[in-house]
């Protein structure tokens, strides 16, 4: 009897209009949010692999040359250091996570070790709105109308 209704009170839900028009949005939204960071991942494995052969190209000066110790400590002290490159992670197709709060290029020498400054090339719309990914899709969660009312 209790399963009866149950299953039934779930067709029910599941049949509904509300359920069919909830549901082709969030298939729509999660398209549509997998299309564009698919497309922002492409542009950022572009850019991580030029940047990381032109540094691999300025390390391998260095190798075979009889003076190797020399160059790589002047380089290193008084040059411009060395770079690192973080590549994109593989899953940022689907969530976005905290690729902004972390350097893709760090430039270090014996003295000092730095984060590049790329807030310059950032899209100023992207501060005023969130990342649309899958996790913003369904962990949006919305605060009931009069919440927050102090009385």
């Amino acid at each position: 009897m209790l399963f009866g209704l149950i299953r039934k009170e779930i067709v029910h839900n599941v049949l509904s209009l509300r359920f069919m028009v909830t549901f082709v949005l969030f298939f729509a939204l999660i398209q549509i949010s997998i299309l564009m960071l698919s497309s922002g991942f492409q542009k950022a494995q572009r850019t991580y692999e030029t940047s990381r052969s032109s540094h691999r190209e300025d390390v391998s000066q260095y190798k075979g040359r009889e003076d190797q110790n020399q160059l790589s400590h002047d380089n290193i002290v008084e040059g411009g250091g060395v770079f690192g490159d973080r590549p994109p992670e593989p899953l940022s197709i689907f969530v976005y996570g905290l690729q902004d709060d972390l350097p893709t290029l760090v430039n270090a020498d014996l003295f000092r070790s730095r984060k590049i400054n790329e807030e310059f090339y950032l899209n100023p719309l992207f501060t005023l709105f969130a990342t649309p990914d899958y996790a913003y899709i369904v962990n949006n969660r919305h605060q009931p109308v009069g919440a927050d009312v102090c009385l």
